[in-house]
Parts: structure tokens; C-alpha cells; sequence
């Protein structure tokens, strides 16, 4: 929490015009008082709660929670994979919201279809990459060592460093 903290400090120090963050308890609720702090500590900035809305249990309510701490915008995908998908759920989400926040369609957005989700949601904005994927100009096939992890986590999932796991390591090197 401190790093987002610094993190927030950073961006309002250094010209940034917003922060995007987001905060959940561990039961999958808005984390009502790390969240408080950090749209506090981001003034004169704008708020935008990202994707960890998408894990929140009950988004009805924390729609509600982020309208009470001041959030300006919310990312969401309807809760499907792609917004387009979502566009009833995001509909709703637009009119609980009203003029409190912006609920704003995320993932899965472009030229083929942010027109139609706009004009289907009543959304005012859209959040997209407009990434474009190409192959590294460094990339050797004959290199077969992966730089990422072996095997991706899945959504679910949660790693840390376990430091029983590095004594244990260390008992049987020494």
C-alpha cells in the first residue's frame, strides 16, 4: 500500500492529469478506507478505479462506494471478457451511476466495434489499448528459453515469495 501511496505521489507530483488504482478486501469488496486515502492523497487528480472492479462481488454496490469517494471514472467490461459482450450489464451500470461517475467499457474495444458499445451503454467514454502485436525484430526461434514464467497463473491465483521455502532451500545447501 505504501508503494501505491508513493506511486500516487509521483504522478501528482510530475504533471499527470490521473491515476488509475483499485482496491479490494480480500472478501471482494472497495477497500472503503485505502481507497478513501488514495483519491484523497491523488487531489487535484482525477480517479479512475481500474479492473480490479471486474473481481468485485457485488458491483452494484461498489459502484455505489466509488460515487461516495469521489471516483470520477470506473473501468468494466460488463463482467464479460469483452465489453462488447457485457453491453446489457454496462447499460445498467451507466444508469446507476448517472452523473455521479463514468462507467467506462474496457477490453476488447476498437475501430470494429466502440462506436456500437457506446450507442448501446450510453457510455461517454471508452478505455482501450489499440495495441497492434508484432513479432520482436530480436526474436530468435532457435532460442527455445522462455522469458516469462514456465507455467501463467491462472486469474485466480496469487504468488509470493515464501521465505519457510528459501530457509528450507538453505538448510539443504548447508
Amino acid at each position: 500500500f505504501e508503494a501505491l501511496e508513493l506511486d500516487v505521489d509521483y504522478a501528482r507530483e510530475n504533471g499527470a492529469q490521473g491515476v488509475a488504482l483499485g482496491c479490494l478486501t480480500q472478501d471482494g469488496h472497495v477497500d472503503r478506507e485505502r481507497t478513501a486515502r488514495l483519491v484523497e492523497r491523488a487531489r487535484p487528480l482525477e480517479v479512475t478505479f481500474h479492473r480490479a472492479f471486474y473481481h468485485a462481488r457485488d458491483q452494484e454496490e461498489a459502484l455505489e462506494v466509488l460515487a461516495e469517494l469521489g471516483v470520477e471514472r470506473v473501468l468494466s467490461s460488463g463482467a464479460a471478457q469483452r465489453a462488447v459482450d457485457g453491453v446489457e450489464r454496462l447499460k445498467q451500470l451507466v444508469q446507476q451511476a448517472g452523473d455521479r461517475l463514468r462507467v467506462v467499457p474496457a477490453s476488447g474495444i476498437g475501430p470494429q466495434n466502440g462506436r456500437g458499445i457506446l450507442e448501446a451503454t450510453g457510455a461517454r467514454d471508452l478505455h482501450l489499448s489499440a495495441g497492434r502485436r508484432q513479432t520482436s525484430p530480436a526474436w530468435q526461434p532457435q532460442q527455445m528459453c522462455a522469458l516469462g514464467a514456465a507455467d501463467l497463473l491462472a486469474e485466480s491465483e496469487l504468488v509470493w515469495t515464501d521465505g519457510a521455502c528459501i530457509r528450507e532451500l538453505l538448510a539443504a545447501l548447508s
